[in-house]
């Protein structure tokens, strides 16, 4: 039984027999606390019209993960594909991420320190107090409130995987009358799999299905990267009960990356590069800083902020490059310089004192403007020649966005949600590279949601839901820059921006019954269908001798899921078994793309993924231990007209346990990917007759670490 099991429900680690009483008091009650406060927010998910899923610190703690991805990818109803979160069904730019209900500005997700993080809420349908950009639903990270006591925790990890890697985190808080604050210090040195090669086989057709190209390409790759984090927390409360708070971050972070690549033509005709070094470096610094006020009078709540942001990268680039004779045809230098500046200001007004009606309205606005400079000079051996470009851009993003919701208590039993919210997106670039671009767009979304609850215990529930979504493009793909590739071909095409570029927008229906026993049996069955027009759709063409990638609006597509989660204790049907958790899921999703030739014609090459997970919690030692199993499979996806790929995503089994020394001291050890289990991948092409069909082969490493904890 031990082989086949995961566990929803927090471990609730031993109290070591040598403690002394009074310090085991202490402890219990301080773990009482923190299990009650993680149980409330689950519970009061279970009552809320908007529906929610709710994963506590605890939970994302229980392997030692540095980073928020690692943690979340062991998550019931979760994917973590290429260091991407996403929820099933669709691939990841259809899920948005936010940190506190805002989208992370300038800073990725994995610069988090696990410290600061309280908890994730997963929203599957539409929130009006949220970005409707979420065809596939919402993730938000909630950051930690600023702790009521005194609070001193340190934190190391060391880890093995393709290289060693560590980091270190640093928690103190403390409060003093009505000033309290918290400072969080972390540092990290990380690589990884970044580092490791990656060989590919690229082989060319005509019309008769004839091979008339055939090339091997090998990648050799090095990636150190060093980051350091401060973010200090400052906050006031007076005799009112009216909060300020000052949120601060700081981030560093330097990178340099090597890659040698080799290509060895075997039949056919040669590309112009045979082989090809790349050096880069990446010199960022993030800032920011928030304001918040909270404040309460006899009928209203005020959440009010404003904050600024501020971010530079420096790159630098240089390729050097040699034909198939092995004789020097070019170098290229590339400097790049970049600074954004960001302000962000919202505001909620929630009406209290209605015992039918909970009234929220709001207001989000943003401007950021991004400025770089890019100097390239490109040297030519074959023949001998100089080429200088310097290259300016500057991107003006403006967002404003209004919601209302109201959560209506129409039975004792049950409720309705309504929210509309509005948005509106503006772009404005200029570019010594490409004409003057201004893009805009607006978007309306309603938001309906019931809750019955089919008990007065509220065990077992029923809920459905419709709302609109969109995905707006990115500032990348609406003003890229014109990218050129050494190697131009069909299957290393240049790039460019599509500036006419316009959102997708999606319809979506939900449904779902949820049951929470008393005795701990807990079980979800959810429905989802979602119709989704004007796609973003890639597009390989052939214009001016030379290969392109953009992307254009094109098409409709409609997807359905299914998805089951169960969570139960072992003495839930053996009662003198031992005290483990087990918990369960599996999603199946079914998807169409109009436009493009099937079968292949899906939104997502995972079409079926389940997981399964244990924790077992010794009886008479300190000894916490457990196991996630994750089973994906793979489809051939048809990404465009042209092209289709096949992205197999492994079995994978990792292993933790956590020994607590005393009641403040613990050490946690994790073992992801045990199986390491190989996998080949394929991309082909075809245009105007040509076929070409590419292989490479994914490494796959173990990734051992261990973790020390400790309080003072």
């Amino acid at each position: 039984m031990l082989l086949l099991a995961s566990a929803y429900a927090l471990p609730q680690e031993v109290t070591p027999s040598t403690a002394a009483p009074s310090s085991t008091q202490q402890s219990q009650t301080k773990s009482q606390q923190i299990e009650i406060k993680a149980k409330s927010e689950i519970e009061n998910a279970r009552g809320d019209t908007a529906a929610k899923t709710v994963i506590s610190n605890e939970e994302l703690m229980r392997y030692g993960d540095t980073n928020i991805n690692d943690a979340m990818k062991r998550v019931s109803g979760v994917l973590v594909v290429k260091d991407q979160l996403q929820l099933p069904g669709m691939n990841a730019g259809y899920t948005q991420i936010l940190i506190d209900g805002e989208p992370p500005r300038g800073v990725s997700i994995n610069d988090l320190p696990m410290t600061l993080i309280e908890r994730v809420e997963i929203y599957r349908a539409g929130n009006a107090q949220f970005s409707s950009q979420a065809i596939a639903g919402t993730i938000n990270i909630v950051l930690k409130r600023i702790p009521s006591n005194q609070r001193n925790q340190l934190k190391v990890n060391f880890a093995n995987s393709y290289r060693n890697t560590g980091a270190v985190e640093w928690l103190v808080s403390d409060k003093q009358d009505k000033l309290s604050y918290s400072l969080s210090l972390s540092a990290r040195d990380s690589g990884g799999l970044s580092s490791a090669s990656t060989a590919y086989i690229n082989e060319f057709f005509d019309e008769k299905n004839q091979l008339i190209r055939k090339f091997t390409q090998q990648d050799l790759r090095d990636l150190t990267a060093h980051s350091f984090r401060i973010n200090p927390r400052i906050q006031y409360t007076n005799e009112a009960g009216t909060t300020l708070t000052s949120s601060s971050s700081l981030n560093a972070n330097r990178a340099k990356f090597t890659q040698d690549t080799s290509n060895l033509f075997l039949i056919g005709s040669t590309l112009p590069v045979g082989k090809n070094t790349q050096n880069y470096r990446s010199d960022s610094n993030f800032g920011s800083t928030n304001l918040r006020l909270l404040s309460t009078t006899n009928k209203l709540k005020f959440d009010i902020s404003a904050g600024l942001t501020l971010i530079t990268n420096m790159i630098k680039y240089s390729d050097t490059a040699k034909n198939p004779d092995d004789r020097a045809s070019l170098d290229r230098d590339l400097y790049i310089h970049r600074k954004t500046r960001a302000f962000n200001h919202s505001g909620k007004i929630t009406v209290a004192g209605d015992e039918e009606h909970d009234i929220v309205g709001g207001w989000t606005l943003s401007r950021s403007i991004d400025n770089s400079r890019k100097n390239e000079q490109q040297v030519n051996h074959l023949p001998t020649s100089t080429e200088n470009s310097l290259q300016t851009t500057a991107v003006a993003i403006n967002n404003l966005a209004f919601f209302i919701q109201d959560e209506w208590r129409f039975r004792k039993q049950s409720s309705a949600y309504f929210g509309l919210r509005w948005e509106a997106i503006e772009l404005q670039s200029e570019s010594t590279a490409h004409a003057k671009i201004k893009h805009q767009s607006s978007v309306l979304s309603p938001i309906m949601q019931t809750l019955w609850q089919l008990n007065p215990e509220n065990t077992d529930r029923v809920r459905l839901g419709l709302s609109r979504h969109f995905k707006a493009p990115s500032e990348f793909q609406l003003a890229s820059p014109i990218y050129n590739s050494l190697n131009n071909s069909m299957i290393d095409p240049n790039r460019r921006g599509s500036p006419s570029l316009r959102p997708e927008s999606a319809w979506s229906l939900d449904a779902a019954f949820e049951h929470n026993g008393k005795d701990e049996l807990n079980y979800t069955i959810r429905g989802k269908v979602r119709h989704i027009t004007d796609l973003h759709q890639e597009v390989i063409s052939y214009d001016g001798n030379l290969w392109w990638y953009s992307l254009v609006n094109a098409g409709k597509a409609i997807s359905k899921s299914i998805e089951f989660d169960l969570q139960f204790p072992l003495k839930r049907w053996i009662k003198d078994s031992p005290n483990i958790d087990i918990s369960f899921d599996l999603n199946k999703h079914w998807s169409s793309v109009s436009n493009l030739p099937g079968p292949a014609n899906i939104l997502s090459p995972n079409t079926f993924n389940t997981k399964l997970s244990m924790d077992y919690r010794a009886k008479d030692l300190p000894l916490t231990l457990g196991y996630n199993v994750r089973y994906s499979d793979s489809r051939w996806q048809q990404t465009s007209n042209t092209q289709r790929i096949y992205n197999p995503t492994p079995l994978a089994l990792d292993l933790y346990a956590v020994w607590k020394f005393d009641q403040k001291t613990l050490l946690r050890t994790s073992i992801d990917n045990l199986l390491k289990r190989q996998s080949n991948n394929f991309s082909e092409q075809r245009f105007a007759g040509l076929r070409t069909l590419s292989r490479w082969h994914s490494p796959e490493y173990r990734k051992v670490s261990l973790a020390l904890e400790h309080q003072f």
